[in-house]
């Protein structure tokens, strides 16, 4: 912004204040001041960007956070494992002594037996519900009545669920569950970083809005010490009344006590800062923060509140968990209305059986005409079945509930963006109004030291003006931060902040 200073007219500490003035505003305004000095052995010097991934990396909170989807991830696996196929290996020997009676002479006799039995292969559980066996298996017989016997048997047996436990729809729920549990777990862990990252900028912010009020509060002080020193000495040549340094010296004084409060509050907002980008760590006593990020303002327009509202029906990370969870519990409902039904089975076993005195024949007599062929049905039924009821009764109100909070949610949604929208709007507004009072302050008081010089105007009038030019300048500076503000709320509220800060979680 353009400057103008009023010719001396002969009054050379009127011309000196007017430049010195002058100066201390071009640069507030123009250059971000350094908020610590640099050669402080404890100053961190930290841009926006470095604060925020700073916060990423450090906070023990996201790191935990960033496991979920590793164990979720896991349950997935746990579900796709219940499909995958299993080894059999069976070996058993059995000794036993009986007594039997000879059908042709009626005696009893004792007899002896030993009988080993080793079974192999492999079984499948499938999404339909059918459940597949495949055995090679082989037994060797020994009695002291008869020779040894070795038979061989190649056998297949399946299983299939005809009610409960039927079609992938409803065998499969389980794994989709824990999938949809996947996708959640990283629309949180997104969710959690976006209102982290949010919360880091903003803090950053009001920290350089704090630090900025430091130096302008320093900057009116040490005007207004130069206002009473320039008035002392008037007074020390006669040319001012001694009474005249009251107002003066006052404002000194209450400048000091503004600064004093500016320092407190900018102490705050620092640790704020610090806690958020290293958390658990307490900071050197002396630790100072130099904000690197410039005050200029995003360029573009903001788009139109219905742009921002459709863009957080698509984007908001609670919304899109809303949705998987309402699709986790219609799939909660579709199980355990199957669960209601009774159990019904149909089974088929078949066999093929060499029998011989060695062990590698009976194999070799596996083409002979000896079979075994098993089919039937099973059948379960709890009687009156409460537990599975009263699960599907839990799993449709469950389901209910869960589509009257997305519905509810939505409506949250679009009110955060419409308060967020209307936020930014007013602080638009508010930048715009304190951006003219600046340029008309300072106007105001050229011509207020101009009348000075003439003698027209009091020594109070030129304080008066040149603070309130100056709280004008520390009111435009606060617009701007109060702006940016605005604008990461709204990105927030609309869910875009990640994307918009090129931050992929992937």
């Amino acid at each position: 912004m353009n400057r103008s200073i009023v010719t001396d007219n002969g009054r050379g500490t009127g011309y000196l204040l007017r430049v010195a003035l002058a100066f201390l505003c071009f640069e507030f305004l123009t250059e971000l001041p350094a908020l610590a000095q640099t050669d402080d052995t404890h100053t961190i010097s930290l841009s926006i960007e470095d604060a925020v991934m700073q916060s990423l990396e450090n906070n023990e909170t996201f790191l935990l956070q960033k496991l979920q989807p590793i164990r979720t991830g896991a349950f997935e696996q746990l579900e796709k494992g219940a499909y995958d196929p299993a080894l059999i290996l069976d070996a058993a020997h059995s000794r036993a002594k009986a007594t039997e009676v000879s059908r042709s002479t009626g005696q009893q006799f004792d007899v002896e037996l030993h009988q080993t039995d080793i079974e192999a292969g492999i079984e499948q559980q499938t999404p339909l519900g059918t459940s597949v066996r495949a055995t090679v298996s082989s037994a060797r017989e020994d009695s002291s009545r008869t020779t040894v016997q070795y038979s061989a048997r190649l056998g297949m047996s399946v299983t299939q669920q005809l009610l409960q436990g039927r079609g992938p729809a409803v065998n499969l729920a389980r794994l989709h569950q824990a999938e949809l549990n996947s996708r959640i777990s990283q629309h949180e862990l997104a969710g959690y970083a976006e209102a982290l990252v949010g919360e880091v900028e903003i803090a950053y912010w009001e920290y350089v809005s704090a630090a900025l009020s430091i130096a302008a509060v320093e900057k009116s002080l040490d005007v207004a010490r130069a206002k009473l020193d320039d008035i002392q000495e008037r007074i020390s040549v006669g040319a001012l009344p001694e009474n005249d340094a009251a107002a003066a010296a006052a404002e000194v004084g209450m400048r000091e006590q503004t600064l004093l409060e500016a320092r407190q509050l900018e102490t705050d907002k620092k640790l704020t800062l610090l806690q958020l980008i290293t958390p658990g760590t307490a900071p050197p006593p002396d630790a100072r923060v130099k904000a690197t990020t410039g005050m200029d303002l995003p360029d573009g327009q903001t788009d139109s509140i219905d742009a921002h509202v459709a863009l957080a029906l698509h984007s908001r990370q609670e919304l899109a968990e809303a949705k998987l969870r309402q699709k986790k519990g219609d799939l909660e409902v579709r199980v355990t209305r199957n669960g209601v039904l009774p159990r019904l089975e149909l089974f088929i076993d078949l066999g093929k059986t060499g029998y011989a005195a060695a062990f590698g024949e009976s194999f070799s007599n596996l083409g002979a005409s000896t079979f075994d062929a098993t089919a039937g049905i099973r059948f379960r039924h709890v009687l009156g079945n409460r537990t599975a009821k009263a699960q599907h009764t839990i799993a449709t109100v469950d389901a209910t509930v869960e589509k009257q909070a997305m519905k509810n949610l939505q409506h949250m949604v679009t009110y955060d963006v419409h308060h967020a929208w209307h936020a930014l709007k007013s602080a638009k507004a508010l930048l715009k109004i304190t951006t003219q009072t600046h340029f008309y302050r300072e106007t105001a008081l050229d011509s207020i030291l101009a009348k000075f010089d003439a003698g027209s105007a009091t020594q109070l009038a030129v304080v008066q003006a040149e603070r309130d030019l100056l709280d004008s300048e520390l009111e435009e500076v606060q617009a701007k931060v109060q702006y940016r503000i605005a604008l990461v709320k709204l990105y927030l509220a609309d869910g875009t902040l990640l994307k918009r800060r090129g931050i992929s979680l992937e």
